[in-house]
């Protein structure tokens, strides 16, 4: 290992024990009785079954990336894109939207690109994402649903009434 990479992990390490101490300050101030409290009636088949999906989420995003790489990369498979993946969105919790620019970094490495090749990947990836979002937004405010009954028999603002033709 070279100087320079011993100085950058060591960097590193300092920024992330300055975290887990600020973690740590937090939560020696946290009330857990209200957590408790809040939490007591929680259904928690529903919250593994929000962290399972949101995993599969992220590995429908690997396969995207390693479509998307298909015509200069044939020999990425979604396996070796998914550790970048998983750690990209880990560094966007971390650091916000300046972390969305770890996952094109590192799956450049992995693949042997060039990272400008995959920060245009990950702009044609949103695109696909806002495209998604729109369709997904105009079916529901163009198609019927239930949430349109439910919106109806919600109580009026003016009356207060459940059921609109009853008051």
């Amino acid at each position: 290992m070279n100087r320079k990479r011993i100085i950058l992990y060591g960097i590193v390490f300092l920024i992330l024990a300055l975290l887990v101490y600020i973690q740590f300050q937090h939560w020696r101030t946290f009330d857990w009785a209200k957590f408790v409290d809040h939490t007591r009636d929680l259904a928690w088949r529903h919250v593994i079954f929000a962290v399972l999906i949101t995993y599969f989420a992220y590995v429908l995003r690997a396969v995207r990336w390693s479509i998307f790489l298909r015509p200069v990369r044939k020999e990425a498979s979604t396996l070796s894109l998914l550790p970048p993946t998983l750690i990209g969105f880990a560094g966007l919790a971390l650091l916000g939207r300046p972390g969305e620019l770890i996952r094109p970094y590192l799956i450049a490495r992995r693949v042997n690109l060039s990272f400008s090749s995959q920060f245009a990947v990950w702009a044609v990836e949103r695109i696909f994402d806002v495209a998604a979002f729109t369709v997904l937004l105009v079916s529901a405010v163009f198609l019927p649903t239930e949430l349109r009954a439910f919106a109806e028999s919600r109580p009026s603002i003016t009356t207060g009434c459940m059921w609109r033709d009853i008051c």
